[in-house]
């Protein structure tokens, strides 16, 4: 079975709504980003609210774009992306707390939140499999 990258990524609540429309994801710097590849699946994590937005497929490699997409900043960092479950209702959101016992990649519970300190992380299947699921339901409820 060919699996496929997980990772978590980093968006803010004033561009979840720009990502999900322009299908982009961007950033400040290109780190992490210049290996991911197209057929990653990402979970959109939104900061300072500590939830989660949506689930996205990666669908170009990395480009360097100065296009204006966000009204906040530029992001020339980019991908594009596909959405797969993803609200920018910020009540269909789920928040990360209740879903700590099943994320294996939170290994001390009490410091969750340095875990979400930067870009395109890493996950396993099951990890992002759980946060897709727990969206879906908040979605459909």
């Amino acid at each position: 079975m060919n699996e496929k990258p997980c990772y978590i990524t980093l968006v803010s609540s004033s561009t979840v709504t720009d990502v999900l429309k322009s299908g982009t994801w961007g950033g400040n710097a290109k780190g992490r980003l210049v290996s991911v590849t197209p057929g990653a699946i990402a979970a959109l994590y939104v900061t300072g609210v500590h939830a989660f937005a949506g689930i996205v497929e990666v669908t170009s490699g990395y480009y360097y774009d100065v296009t204006p997409i966000w009204s906040d900043a530029t992001y020339p960092h980019r991908v594009s992306v596909s959405t797969i479950v993803a609200s920018s209702d910020p009540s269909c959101w789920v928040g990360v707390r209740p879903l700590i016992p099943e994320l294996s990649f939170i290994k001390k519970p009490e410091h969750y939140g340095a875990y979400f300190r930067s870009s395109w992380f890493q996950i396993s299947e099951s990890d992002l499999a759980c946060i897709e699921q727990a969206l879906l339901d908040r979605i459909r409820s």
